[in-house]
Order: C-alpha cells, then structure tokens, then sequence
C-alpha cells in the first residue's frame, strides 16, 4: 500500500500528528480496523477476497466500520 498523504488545505499541511486522518479510502479504513482488532487480541472483521477487502461473512467481533443501517439509528442533528 503505497504511503498516505492527507495533502494541505488553505496552504497549511495536514499531515501533522496533532490532526485526524483525512482523504482515507474505505479500504484503507477498512485495513486499520483490522489492524487494531488483532492488536487488541480481537478477531478482524475484513478479508480480502478477488484483490478487494470485503466484510466477512459471518462478521467478527473485532473493530469494523459503520454501515448504513448504523447510520439510520443515528440521531439526527438538528
């Protein structure tokens, strides 16, 4: 996986360890709840099946992104 770079906004560089994470892809995500999951001795929830990092079927325990029936249960903002 090739190095991130968050890139710069109004000419101030992002990747600075004081900020969050930005211009990530869902992969990449996706790999980092991985990550942390076998890190806390958890199992992961994605694999990598035909080149792509899908959910596996059934879902582990470990860390994983939210999903859009998560985002329905959401309170709205007002």
């Amino acid at each position: 996986m090739p190095a991130h770079t968050s890139g710069a906004f109004k000419n101030q560089d992002l990747n600075r360890d004081d900020l969050p994470a930005v211009m990530v892809s869902w992969e990449q995500a996706a790999l980092f709840c991985n990550w942390l999951s076998v890190k806390e001795s958890l199992p992961p929830v994605y694999i990598q099946q035909e080149g792509r990092v899908v959910a596996a079927d059934p879902l582990g325990k470990g860390y994983r992104l939210p999903t859009e029936a998560n985002g329905s249960t959401a309170p709205a903002r007002a």
